[in-house]
């Protein structure tokens, strides 16, 4: 756990723009780190880190939620943690809390009573919900950081330093320039079939049984660091890609996946698709005391900066779950989630 305590309040437009209050956690205490850091190349969390988030948290933290005023705390404390571009474990810091605090303004605007709980041991889950009928249910949230950490985003920096150079000089040239920048957030040459397996492996190393103590207790992992292909598509074993190719679902092999499946990909620069042993249980085959599995996921297409706002919208919250669709202790959980399957 990164963050911890507070109780929430249930008040909450579904949009919350900027101009309702003078917010200042992003503007004062990170926004010229994240220029310097982009000065020097990006790495894995400046582009994920929505300024909308931030001030929707200052928004609900002058209207007096109790939860948002401890997230408004925790993520200036992280921020002024990072003393430079390359404080790296201070950069995921700040985006682990930041994860937790998308979580609540998701739950909140989506109608869903959250209250993060006191930090205790490392068997402490992240939050409580409880649905208008009294249900409980508790959430351990993850975020998965990129295959070698810190030592690869230092990688990458030096990366986005040569493209920026490539540009500077190619703009010298012919007055605009250009620079690549590639990103390998699984290593270089990974396949779709690497991703998948890395990805089952980090959640793997990161469930501990004392955070499931109580049912239903669920985990919540976020994805947008890794790239991966995260669509209701993907929701199921198979599905037709946009050229016809009929491909394994990422999110279904994360959640559901047997030892023996075959996964189906597709590999850059090959026509056609592969096939391998997946040789990985999914989280919810694994882990019989984890209740439902929730994979979170940005639209980037969806997020609208250009006007300040947070929309609840721009996210994705892909459900895996136990028991049958009207099962009502699983109500909270239904009630944060897009889209929901289930293990009967």
């Amino acid at each position: 756990m990164s963050c911890a305590t507070a109780k929430s309040a249930k008040t909450g437009p579904e949009i919350l723009s900027v101009e309702q209050n003078d917010m200042l956690t992003y503007r004062k205490h990170l926004l010229s780190k994240v220029q310097d850091r982009y000065d020097l190349g990006s790495n894995a969390n400046t582009p994920l880190l929505s300024k909308s988030v931030f001030d929707a948290v200052d928004v609900r933290a002058e209207g007096n939620d109790p939860t948002a005023k401890f997230f408004q705390k925790s993520l200036i404390e992280k921020a002024d943690q990072i003393i430079g571009p390359e404080s790296y474990l201070a950069w995921d810091g700040l985006y682990d809390c930041y994860t937790e605090a998308l979580v609540y303004l998701l739950a909140r605007e989506r109608k869903v009573w959250l209250e993060h709980i006191p930090t205790g041991d490392s068997s402490t889950p992240d939050f409580l919900g409880k649905s208008p009928s009294g249900k409980e249910a508790r959430f351990e949230v993850k975020t998965l950081n990129i295959s070698g950490g810190e030592f690869s985003q230092d990688e990458m920096a030096v990366d986005g330093l040569s493209a920026k150079y490539e540009a500077q000089t190619d703009a010298q040239k012919h007055r605009v320039g250009f620079g690549i920048h590639v990103i390998s957030p699984h290593g270089a040459g990974a396949t779709g079939l690497d991703a998948v397996r890395q990805t089952i492996d980090k959640i793997r190393g990161n469930v501990r049984r004392g955070q499931y103590t109580n049912y239903p207790s669920y985990l919540i992992v976020s994805l947008d660091r890794l790239c991966l292909s995260t669509s209701v598509e993907d929701m199921s074993e198979t599905y037709k890609d946009h050229l016809g190719d009929t491909v394994s679902g990422h999110l279904f092999a994360l959640a559901l996946s047997k030892a023996d499946d075959t996964f189906i990909y597709t590999d850059c620069g090959s026509p056609g698709t592969k096939k391998a042993l997946l040789g990985r249980e999914g989280v919810l085959r694994e882990f019989d005391y984890v209740a439902g599995v929730i994979f979170l996921s940005a639209v980037w297409q969806e997020l609208a900066e250009f006007d300040g706002a947070f929309r609840h919208s721009a996210y994705r919250m892909f459900g895996f779950r136990r028991g049958s669709a009207d099962d009502p202790i699983h109500e909270v959980f239904d009630g944060i989630c897009d889209h929901v399957s289930y293990l009967n």
